[in-house]
């Protein structure tokens, strides 16, 4: 799971780097958000990348590829702390903005929609797990 981990934490740290977003507080928010990830803070990690979010998808739109960004973001996060679901819930989204901004052939969708089957294989397991755990 480190090599995995650090390739979302590498992407989401090369988004952050080359995107540019008209408001001066939604990079530095996605900055400290994945400083944050690497330092294992994960709560209020959390709490900025959504913060990224809202200003990315007030400044710029819902469909913006900074608000993807910021997606990836906090769903980098989510794979830290275990919570492959969300995860998985907020990388289709980004997915979705990137193909709709940049098109269907944009490059790394093919490799994002392998990322996402192997969270919702991680997903359906850890729900396999909780609801056997329970009786």
């Amino acid at each position: 799971m480190n090599a995995i981990s650090s390739l979302f934490v590498g992407l989401a740290l090369l988004c952050a780097a080359v995107a540019h977003a008209q408001d001066g507080n939604w990079p530095a928010l996605n900055r400290e958000g994945m400083t944050l990830l690497k330092n294992g803070e994960y709560a209020r990690g959390v709490e900025v990348a959504k913060r990224a979010i809202v200003i990315a998808e007030q400044e710029m739109g819902p469909d913006h590829p900074e608000v993807a960004t910021s997606l990836n973001n906090l769903a980098a996060i989510y794979v830290h702390q275990g919570k492959y679901a969300q995860a998985v819930t907020l990388y289709k989204r980004s997915l979705t903005i990137y193909k709709k901004a940049l098109g269907v052939s944009y490059a790394l969708a093919p490799a994002r929609e392998n990322k996402f089957a192997r969270f919702d294989k991680a997903a359906v397991a850890d729900q396999t797990t909780t609801v056997l755990a329970s009786r």
